[in-house]
């Protein structure tokens, strides 16, 4: 029973397969994570009424429970029935997002690139949000903010698959010179 040897050609094996895949990994320069947020409203629903508005804040490189800076930010996008705007030109970004969805501080101002509009978002963590010019806009008294659902990226697929199939494939070949 050479089992020992055989075993120790297979980790060989494994080894010399991820050192010839190690270069072929792809390193994200910086992570970006997107939050949610969705806000009841007391006159979004485009006629002064009552409605919902949502809005999607990526950030690179942020811990949540630390705080925001500029050099986090990436976009944000707001819609509701009555308003709807990205903001293309950063002019702060000041707060900070908990693990409690409710008791995020975000304080958002900046410019549009379609109007060049100067526009502004803030959520306390008493429940009081609004947005538009200065505030003007939607604004609610409830709010949640959660990360959205992170989708792994598919590069980091490909060099774990084929080194499981170097594995199944080194440990066919060396178990039929077994038998």
């Amino acid at each position: 029973m050479n089992h020992p040897r055989h075993f120790t050609k297979l980790i060989l094996f494994a080894a010399a397969s991820l050192l010839v895949l190690a270069p072929f990994h792809v390193y994200a320069d910086s992570i970006d994570t997107t939050y949610v947020f969705i806000g009841q409203c007391s006159d979004c629903d485009g006629s002064g009424g009552p409605g919902v508005g949502s809005g999607w804040l990526t950030v690179a490189n942020y811990t949540a429970g630390t705080t925001l800076t500029n050099s986090n930010f990436v976009s944000f996008d707001y819609s509701s029935a009555a308003l709807a705007f990205s903001i293309d030109n950063l002019t702060s970004l000041a707060g900070m997002l908990y693990a409690d969805p409710q008791t995020a501080y975000v304080d958002i101002q900046g410019t549009t690139d379609a109007a060049g509009d100067t526009v502004s978002f803030v959520s306390t963590p008493g429940g009081y949000w609004c947005v538009g010019n200065l505030c003007g806009s939607d604004q609610g008294s409830n709010f949640v903010w959660s990360p959205a659902g992170s989708i792994p990226e598919p590069a980091s697929f490909i060099p774990v698959a084929t080194g499981l199939f170097c594995l199944a494939l080194g440990r066919r070949r060396f178990g039929r010179r077994s038998s």
